[in-house]
């Protein structure tokens, strides 16, 4: 298990924000309790985003990967993924938490 992950101590001590394994409780973080089942999510492993949004690995810019659980809803290409995702709580938590510094990246 990398740190980046758990315990949520490690990461918000590095000044990062709450990521969408935890606001949503998915479980689907490394040791989560749903990871076994439905396997890790790439935003809790995508470590070439860390730090984008505030948050560990890709947890703060979830909607721009695939395999996702948002991207299984939305079905389709990016842009149809990031329009389902705005309606998102999480998605504009995040743009409004980070201001100007927000980023979508697609």
């Amino acid at each position: 298990m990398r740190t980046l992950f758990r315990p949520q101590e490690l990461w918000k001590g590095h000044g990062l924000r709450t990521p969408c394994w935890v606001h949503r409780n998915c479980g689907r973080e490394p040791g989560g309790h749903s990871a076994r089942e439905l396997g890790v999510c790439p935003a809790a492993e995508a470590e070439y985003h860390h730090g984008t949004n505030s948050g560990p690995c890709a947890g703060r810019i979830c909607w721009s990967l695939a395999d996702t659980d948002a991207h299984h809803r939305a079905r389709g290409d990016s842009m149809r993924r990031l329009q389902h995702c705005m309606g998102c709580e999480f998605f504009r938590t995040v743009r409004s938490e980070e201001g100007s510094a927000f980023k979508v990246e697609l």
